[in-house]
């Protein structure tokens, strides 16, 4: 026999003739591959109008949808007609009339008619109908015509199919109208009178018109008309497509898809009662004990259990039977889960049916919802459950689970499982860890327990996404404060700041987004359709986001800023589109009543945990005075309005440098007074006109006992931040030699010197600090690249402030 030729199907869905006829071809002959095809075709069924129509020999069936085709081409709608032919009762072939009646239409890329013999079948259609249908349904035909054999009033097979049923009848029925009503006729949505020119067409139509049992019983709302036509003319025509569009229109489309036919779920499998001497093979639907054995569900009884359970004297088993086309439960399970699992997520072993996804890294869970929609839609017997959408979640967590609901599925219902997923669907973004900067401004009358609340609370919420708080900022509550505080934060390395102002914003004009504005933000959205955390405002500058908190991120309990928090730190697109998402399941705890806002927790401070790994100190060295700076004092100029002193005290805060100290000597209370702050202790060195020696000396001695090295910074050099610092910190490895950072093959600053080095740097003298030592022990020097030159960047004489 002659194999059929391959279909392609991403060519039948976009309507190719050919594609369509091979598609039709191999359907309606039942040849291998149909079933399958079938199975593929019917999640992509459901748009079209099947319109079906029917009537006695002689009405007129073919030229009046000649005529419908004219029409409805004018009015722009792809048309597929399937006519139905009888078979000869000696030869079984057809003589298919009706394609040559439409002949004229058949070349149009909007129309394919196919004529199909009945090949015997009864009802008034061929065997292989419903799944024409389909195939034009799927190819994205909008009104599909399906014209019967109409050999007889018992021919109403149609109404399986049609979601409306016109039934044609001819002139000259006369009495004949009440004998023939308990058949065809009680289909009918539409009755027309075709031959309306002829002079029995008239009574005809006021004979149909007075049986008003005709009123359609399964439409609610629709009564039945009958109407006349002149197919040769195209007369009543537009008058039939306005009755036709307005029945689909109240009785919906779609209706052969919910037929007893189509709910029978195609993964069933040979499931029932088995008799122990047939059991060999059968999958046990339920666990049993028998001869001292437990046979588990899901079992694949052999040769040996046989005899195991007769002896025990069980004479039948429940289970299922599978085919060579049947997968086991956990082999489609684990078929399933594969077709899931994106970036980081993993899947494990099957048991009894169930394939669990699991988180790989820790991040945010992401969903395309529509796919697995899709695959739950497919069949009954697969299940797919899933968290919701932006769960954050640990590694190893359980994210998603496929589960088979009976013992096995026909491998085509995976096929489709297949089809219908194009992406993974399932992934988990990680979470980056992120510096921070938290403003705290101010206005008289604040508690300092407020801000220590504040500061606790918020390190916390960071220390528990992966990230931390790197620094600390206070300044007035007014504009131009706040914006050189965002500045310093920028300039500091830092990738997200959060403002704590003292009063709630209520305006984008308002103090803190307008400073946002003023340091070269854009506001991305103000407010949230989430309750707590209404009032929180995000911006960016450049990639940077800046969050203004809402009053509620004083507490250690689940709000708005927690949901964006999520999705920042998973390097997420996060928008005002995004934002106004939140709104559905956005009320997370109740609103506060009688328009009266609800008080924000200030919960007990926390304590703060010291970052794991090296314990490295930062030593700024800010007490020089530049003799090529004309008598101003070197460390109180500003680089982008923020001193030089500041900004290297900004960047040791932010790096991950367990202490921060600050040498200083020339004009000391100014410098101190600039640099002073929490977390920071300061050493004045009277001899700085010695050089940069002193300072470093007495550094050195006044750093913490308890540190593995420390990371000594030049306050003259403007663009080193917490970055810069930070490369050299994961580049130390515990008793390792010097780090040093390199650009372009040229080693500059900062330096990491590990403690054992402590005892000769206080011994330096002069204003190279510790060149020499650099020189002694150049063989045990490690370096690190850097991206840019600001390892080089410093200021030694006012042009270099520009």
């Amino acid at each position: 026999m002659k194999s059929p030729v391959p279909v392609d199907f991403s060519a039948v869905l976009a309507r190719n003739r050919l594609a369509l006829a091979r598609a039709i071809s191999l359907i309606e002959n039942g040849r291998d591959g149909a079933e399958e095809l079938h199975a593929r075709l019917l999640p992509h069924c459901g748009h079209a109008h099947i319109v079906g129509i029917t009537g006695a020999p002689g009405a007129g069936k073919s030229t009046l949808i000649n005529a419908l085709l004219v029409e409805l081409l004018r009015r722009g709608h792809r048309i597929a007609v399937v006519a139905v032919d009888p078979s000869s009762p000696i030869s079984g072939g057809a003589i298919l009339g009706d394609r040559v009646r439409m002949v004229d239409h058949g070349s149009s890329d909007d129309v394919f008619i196919r004529s199909v013999s009945s090949r015997g079948h009864l009802g008034g259609l061929s065997r292989t109908t419903g799944k024409l249908i389909d195939v034009f349904d799927a190819a994205g035909f909008d009104i599909v015509i399906v014209e019967t054999v109409g050999t007889g009033q018992s021919e109403v097979e149609i109404s399986r199919y049609a979601d409306t049923r016109i039934v044609v009848c001819p002139p000259g029925l006369g009495d004949e109208v009440q004998s023939i009503k308990a058949g065809i006729l009680e289909i009918a949505d539409i009755l027309v009178v075709n031959k309306g020119d002829l002079p029995q067409a008239q009574r005809v139509q006021l004979d149909l018109q007075a049986l008003q049992e005709l009123r359609h019983p399964a439409t609610s709302g629709w009564r039945v008309p009958v109407l006349c036509t002149v197919a040769s003319s195209g007369k009543g025509v537009i008058e039939l497509i306005a009755s036709f569009e307005e029945h689909a229109r109240i009785a919906g489309i779609g209706q052969r898809l919910k037929t007893i036919e189509r709910q029978a779920p195609p993964s069933n499998v040979d499931f029932g009662e088995f008799a122990c001497d047939l059991a060999l093979g059968v999958t046990l639907g339920h666990s049993l004990e028998a001869g001292g054995r437990k046979f588990k569900k899901g079992r694949v009884l052999d040769a040996v259990d046989i005899g195991v359970l007769q002896q025990a004297g069980i004479k039948t088993v429940s289970g299922a039977r599978l085919e060579d086309s049947d997968a086991t439960e956990d082999a489609a399970a684990a078929e399933v889960a594969a077709l899931l699992a994106g970036l980081n997520c993993e899947t494990r072993k099957p048991y009894t049916g169930r394939c669990n996804l699991h988180a790989r890294e820790r991040g945010l869970f992401q969903i395309d919802a529509a796919a697995i929609a899709r695959l739950n839609r497919i069949d009954e017997a697969i299940t797919v459950g899933t968290l919701p959408p932006w769960t954050l979640v640990r590694k190893g967590q359980v994210i998603a689970t496929v589960k088979i609901v009976p013992l096995g599925v026909n491998r085509r219902v995976l096929d489709e499982a297949r089809a219908a997923v194009a992406a993974r669907p399932l992934s988990v973004a990680e979470l980056v860890p992120h510096r921070a900067a938290l403003i705290l401004s101010e206005l008289p009358g604040i508690k300092e327990s407020a801000f220590a609340a504040t500061i606790a609370v918020t390190r916390q919420r960071l220390d528990a996404l992966g990230s931390r708080l790197a620094l600390e900022l206070r300044c007035p509550h007014r504009q131009d404060s706040l914006e050189d505080s965002i500045r310093q934060a920028l300039a500091a390395g830092c990738d997200l700041i959060l403002i704590s102002g003292a009063t709630v914003t209520k305006d984008r004009r308002d103090v803190a987004p307008a400073a946002i504005v003023a340091a070269g933000g854009r506001i991305v959205r103000f407010g949230m359709p989430v309750e707590p955390g209404n009032m929180l405002l995000l911006a960016y500058i450049d990639a940077v986001p800046v969050i203004v908190l809402p009053g509620c991120a004083r507490s250690r309990r689940l709000n708005g800023l927690d949901w964006v928090l999520h999705r920042l730190l998973a390097k997420l697109p996060l928008g005002a589109d995004d934002i106004a998402a939140m709104g559905v399941g956005g009320l997370i705890r109740s609103a506060p009543e009688d328009g009266s806002e609800a008080e924000p927790e200030t919960p007990a401070p926390i304590s703060s945990q010291e970052p794991a790994g090296p314990r490295i100190a930062a030593l700024v060295l800010a007490a020089g005075r530049s003799s090529r700076m004309g008598g101003s004092n070197k460390m109180l100029a500003r680089v982008d309005g923020i001193p030089l002193a500041l900004r290297a005290r900004n960047a040791a805060l932010a790096s991950r440098a367990v202490s921060v100290t600050v040498v200083t000597g020339f004009e000391a209370e100014a410098v101190e007074t600039l640099v002073a702050g929490p977390h920071v202790s300061i050493v004045r060195n009277p001899d700085f006109a010695q050089g940069m020696a002193g300072s470093l000396r007495r550094g050195i001695a006044s750093l913490p006992t308890d540190i593995d090295g420390v990371v000594v910074l030049l306050a003259d050099m403007p663009r080193i931040d917490a970055s810069h610092i930070d490369a050299l910190i994961d580049t130390y490895v515990s008793g390792s030699s010097i780090v040093v950072p390199m650009h372009s093959g040229q080693r500059g600053n900062p330096i990491l010197w590990p403690r054992r080095y402590f005892e000769e740097m206080q011994g330096v003298e002069g204003d190279k600090g510790a060149r020499e030592l650099l020189r002694r022990y150049a063989d045990e020097i490690i370096t690190v690249e850097i991206s840019d030159d600001a390892i080089f960047t410093d200021v030694d004489a006012p042009e270099d402030l520009r």
